[in-house]
């Protein structure tokens, strides 16, 4: 039992470990898990540096000071980062010169990280970078549309300069990351991805359903549906309980003919009003109906 109690706690780990993003150990951290001494004692020194890099894995990296990027990018170089902005295109790098397990087409994705600001009456222009993919195998997301907010994981890799379609020559921070990295499109964040297939899943953090990747309102209530009908079929199976169709014909019918009854009193009462005799009629509606007429024709005669 503890055999197979332990197994499950290695694999439910590894499965963790696997879905997370594992920060590496510094090299002060490693030497201080090194110093670990095999027995009994749980809480020593060597458990800390382990704690603090864990409780560090399901956090976002910081996203870069582009002023200081920009003004000596060597020192960031490689360096892991958070880029948020607003889509603006997305172009493909064909034919590069080594194709490997990363494609041999690139996507890259233009994103506008800062709108540009007005000094002494002069705006200034909007600030872009330049994020290339690399396939990992899970699905690129569709491009979704301008303007949409994107949050991506990526490594800095240089200051590209290239001519804009303005005939300007710019430096635009360049970065490197992979499908799986592309955290958040039009407010849906990746919850999961399925490897391959274009199955990537996300959630809603908004009302908006538009962008690329996110559920499709449609998807979102045929489901609803599906799962609705399959409530109330589970319970009808479950009650057992079903309203025979006799039984409600009846029930039908007697409603009827107790609203009838109701009507015919009323008109008895309505006429009996200037009769004399009325606390005299039977109470049958029928034959006090029969009496009053009796009476109006003597009355008559």
């Amino acid at each position: 039992m503890k055999r197979i109690f332990l197994m499950f706690t290695v694999l439910l780990v590894a499965g963790v470990v696997a879905m997370a993003d594992v920060t590496p150990l510094s090299e002060a951290q490693q030497t201080q898990v090194d110093a670990a001494v095999d027995g009994g004692v749980l809480d020593e020194g060597a458990l800390y540096p382990l704690l603090q890099n864990a409780s560090a894995w399901g956090e976002l990296p910081a996203t870069p000071d582009y002023g200081k990027l920009a003004a000596d990018p060597g020192a960031f170089r490689g360096e892991l980062f958070t880029v948020q902005g607003e889509f603006a295109r997305e172009q493909k790098l064909p034919d590069i010169s080594r194709p490997g397990k990363w494609g041999d087409t690139l996507a890259m994705w233009t994103i506008r990280v800062q709108e540009g600001m007005v000094i002494n009456g002069v705006k200034t222009p909007d600030s872009y970078v330049q994020v290339i993919f690399a396939a990992d195998g899970t699905s690129m997301p569709a491009p979704p549309k301008r303007g949409a907010p994107v949050t991506v994981v990526a490594r800095f890799y240089k200051l590209w300069r290239t001519t804009t379609s303005t005939g300007r020559v710019e430096s635009f921070p360049a970065f490197v990351s992979a499908p799986s990295q592309v955290r958040a499109i039009d407010g849906h964040t990746r919850t999961g991805s399925v490897s391959g297939d274009g199955g990537d899943f996300w959630s809603s953090s908004s009302g908006n359903s538009s962008g690329g990747g996110g559920l499709k309102d449609s998807t979102v209530v045929l489901v609803i549906v599906i799962a609705a009908a399959i409530t109330f079929y589970g319970v009808r199976r479950l009650v057992g309980k079903r309203v025979r169709p006799g039984r409600q014909q009846q029930e039908r019918r007697d409603a009827r003919e107790m609203l009838e009854e109701q009507r015919r009193r009323r008109s008895i009462d309505e006429a009996a009003e200037d009769d004399e005799d009325a606390a005299d009629l039977p109470k049958d509606p029928a034959a006090a109906m029969e009496e009053l007429l009796r009476r109006h024709r003597e009355e008559g005669q």
